[in-house]
């Protein structure tokens, strides 16, 4: 959860001073309880003070936002299961309050200048933080809570579209607004992956029978997979833009969302999706190529804040491994259609559309994945091996859409060179 590994432990500042919204279940003896409405199906009973404020006011509201960094702190710590949850229950349950005062809770907070979306950034993405914290120890959940992350992340996204409405392109002007907008459209992205993962596995746990044709399936998740993509995409331009606007009044976040590392975590967590795609329902190319192009053209592509002295040597290398791994599966998308056609015996394939396709897309990425081995970085040892054995397979794909024989052994040299067993590999005489 952290983005930072490197990040010392802080205590969490837990509930403030001024407004002591939420205790763990079991500090909480002798408080009333009040059910909080995750959704529809879900909901949570909260332990809150019995005398609750009857309004909410802009205090109120600069509360939760230092609530909410709070929970970010603890979601970016050595032990998030532990230090946040209370934190995003207490969020919960103050969000909870202000809808009841508020239809429209923006309208507390008019006057401080933050993005009418503020409000359901913090909502939705503590919902969503939530159905994180249960993916992995969901024995923490408290009486009432629903166990299962997806219902959390179905509870978040429904939160994350009801906030936009139909109102997805409105213009935004000002740093503060395009900063919240950011951290929105990031956090719903990412609640739409983790929802198809959770779906998944659970499904696979239930060993329930799947009837649906592979094709119809795979097309199915590679449409939520270009959902979050176009989410997540967003994300990054909002960050890549709010600087442009120099609005130096505009209070910084302790815990701000760093673009390089963003856009990092976006793009990873993309290929891993699409690759347990693949995994289940076994490659559709054309599906699967016009995933990482988007990938590519709007994610990967070179941005702004590459030269920005803030990113680092690793984010630079991370974003140019990231690249290069997108440009390898489209290769090899086009590598699976050529020994389709190689299969009924076209003599034409290594001179086909597919093919050359194949052979350009190998091609930068084997460029990409030497450049990755020349940037410097602090990776160890591992992480330069498994860059090497990616070059490795790059160049058998390479090699196996290449039509002239000295250099597709040139290739099969080279490949061999860097770890690749060629030898093992059925190869036609």
């Amino acid at each position: 959860m952290s983005e930072s590994a490197s990040k010392s432990t802080k205590r969490p500042k837990g509930l403030l001073k001024t407004k002591k919204a939420a205790r763990t279940a079991e500090s909480d003896e002798g408080r009333s309880s009040k059910r909080l409405k995750i959704d529809n199906e879900a909901s949570a009973d909260i332990s809150v003070d019995s005398t609750e404020k009857t309004d909410v006011t802009l205090q109120d509201w600069e509360d939760l936002k230092e609530l909410f960094e709070n929970s970010l702190e603890a979601m970016e710590g050595d032990d998030p299961v532990a230090a946040a949850p209370p934190l995003l229950r207490g969020i919960l349950h103050e969000c909870d309050r202000f809808i009841r005062h508020h239809a429209d809770p923006a309208t507390v907070y008019t006057s401080s200048g933050d993005s009418k979306l503020a409000f359901a950034t913090i909502h939705a993405s503590a919902v969503f933080a939530m159905g994180r914290i249960m993916a992995i120890q969901p024995e923490i959940t408290a009486p009432g809570e629903p166990k299962d992350a997806s219902s959390w992340f179905e509870a978040a996204i429904t939160l994350f579209e009801s906030a936009i409405g139909d109102d997805d392109d409105t213009a935004v002007a000002t740093e503060s607004d395009k900063i919240w907008r950011a951290r929105f459209e990031y956090s719903w992205g990412l609640a739409i992956l983790e929802r198809y993962q959770a779906n998944a596995a659970q499904k696979e746990e239930d060993a329930e029978d799947d009837d649906e044709d592979e094709g119809e399936a795979a097309e199915k998740a590679h449409k939520i997979i270009d959902l979050a993509a176009r989410r997540l995409s967003k994300a990054v331009q909002y960050l890549t833009d709010a600087p442009s606007t120099g609005d130096t009044a505009t209070p910084k976040s302790r815990i701000p969302l760093r673009p390089a590392q963003t856009l990092i975590n976006s793009a990873e967590t993309l290929h891993v999706t699409i690759d347990s795609v693949i995994r289940k329902y076994g490659n559709h190319p054309e599906l699967s190529r016009t995933t990482y192009l988007y990938i590519l053209d709007n994610l990967l592509s070179p941005s702004p804040f590459e030269d920005s002295p803030t990113t680092t040597d690793d984010e630079r290398w991370d974003l140019t491994l990231l690249r290069a791994k997108c440009w390898f599966s489209v290769g090899e998308g086009y590598m699976e259609q050529c020994e389709v056609d190689l299969t009924g015996e076209d003599e034409t394939t290594l001179n086909s559309a597919h093919a050359n396709a194949g052979l350009e897309a190998f091609i930068k990425a084997r460029g990409l994945f030497n450049t990755v081995l020349e940037l410097p970085s602090t990776k160890d040892e591992d992480d330069i091996s498994d860059v090497k054995i990616l070059l490795g397979e790059c160049l058998l794909g390479l090699a196996n859409v290449t039509e002239d024989d000295s250099a597709r052994d040139t290739l099969y040299s080279d490949a061999r060179a860097l770890g690749v067993n060629i030898d093992e590999l059925e190869m036609d005489e």
